[in-house]
């Protein structure tokens, strides 16, 4: 006599189907789980499924739960490891057991370019770069053309001062697909430190129009005024204004765009200076309105409270000085600025700020791009 057929589990199909919604994912794993007579197997499947649900819902809990059980039916399956490291890694935070699993996937599995990706990312969120570095160029060994791992690698490139190499890198990476709009968006801003402005601009454009939230407005804004864009670059530097109070620094370049074109933006820099009560960067834009002088500025910008931001305040002041000695005709004064402004490099921080968001991130990209062409422009 023939064994009975086994029923067809009711809502497993759903659960494990590449097309289902996140609510019907989730809905469907958790009937299954209850209403399924599922084998170890497709128990393991449904955790799996359902944990991606939740994350894709940013409930890590949840998530990591349902990984810990399908960890738990299934210890040596490494499509749970590598659920579990990305999991730590994308949304826990917790980068410390993101390398472990990415670390067991690669020992048990050998090396492939998007689990060593994987890895060399974590490393780079801890700060170890020198094991980010290594992993990458196993990554790139094993396929050259992986343009994660080439856009990537270009920011410890950059972060060594290697803007060439970097800029090569993305070159290869754009080149091997076009359409990436992140890699798109990294070249455009090594192009700008290069001083191919018009290139950068170029990039950005498809950068922005994909993402018309994005803060990289003021990189293509300085694009923009270094290349005599004024209307354009005016727009920009306002769009960057209107997101964040982080961005007040752009009303100095505001206010030099209205000086370049014979008008008077004093009367909109003071209504940016009274918002700011005081706070950070209100004693530089003082110095152009010729209300306080240089050295008070930089003092303001040496004396945050926060240590990581210093450096960062130090170059916007830097930048803005210089430019003012600039407009000015004081060009060996502006060098000395956009010198210590350049030498300051790229950095990026996190300010806390008085808005309904606790922290907001702060960088001198705008003001490193700037520096650098100036300084260019007066060595010649």
């Amino acid at each position: 006599m023939a064994a009975p057929a086994m029923a067809v589990p009711r809502y497993f199909d759903d659960c494990v189907a590449a097309e289902s919604t996140i609510f019907l994912r989730i809905e469907s794993c958790t009937f299954s789980l209850q209403a399924d007579g599922l084998d170890d197997k497709q128990r393991v499947q449904v955790l799996l499924n359902r944990a991606k649900g939740y994350a894709a819902r940013f409930w890590p809990k949840q998530a990591l739960d349902d990984l810990a059980e399908a960890k738990r039916l299934a210890p040596d399956d490494l499509e749970v490891t590598a659920a579990q490291a990305d999991l730590s890694h994308f949304i826990g935070g917790r980068e410390d057991i993101a390398i472990a699993d990415y670390k067991e996937i690669l020992q048990k599995k050998g090396d492939d370019p998007e689990t060593l990706v994987k890895l060399a990312v974590a490393y780079l969120v801890r700060k170890q770069d020198d094991l980010a570095r290594q992993s990458f160029e196993k990554a790139l060994d094993l396929d050259p053309d992986n343009v994660e791992a080439l856009t990537w690698y270009s920011t410890i490139l950059t972060r060594d001062k290697q803007y060439d190499r970097a800029l090569a890198e993305l070159e290869r990476a754009v080149a091997a697909d076009p359409n990436d709009i992140t890699t798109r968006s990294y070249r455009g801003q090594a192009l700008l430190y290069a001083g191919a402005f018009d290139r950068g601009i170029e990039d950005l454009n498809i950068a922005l129009k994909a993402h018309p939230d994005d803060t990289q407005f003021r990189l293509r804004g300085m694009a923009e005024y270094l290349t005599g864009k004024f209307s354009l670059a005016d727009e920009d530097f306002l769009h960057n204004l209107n997101i964040s109070p982080t961005y007040a620094s752009l009303a100095a370049w505001r206010f030099f765009i209205a000086l370049r074109r014979g008008s008077d933006g004093g009367a909109e820099l003071q209504r940016i200076v009274d918002s700011l009560a005081g706070r950070w960067p209100a004693p530089l834009l003082k110095v152009v309105l010729g209300q306080t002088t240089a050295d008070d500025a930089l003092v303001a910008a040496a004396s945050t409270p926060y240590p990581e931001l210093r450096q960062i305040y130090q170059s916007q002041a830097h930048a803005v000085l210089g430019e003012w000695l600039l407009l000015k005709g004081d060009k060996a004064g502006a060098a000395i600025h956009f010198e210590a402004s350049r030498d300051i490099g790229l950095l990026t921080a996190v300010a806390e700020v008085e808005t309904g968001r606790s922290v907001i991130p702060a960088d001198t990209l705008v003001e490193f791009t700037l520096a650098r062409a100036r300084l260019r422009e007066l060595e010649q």
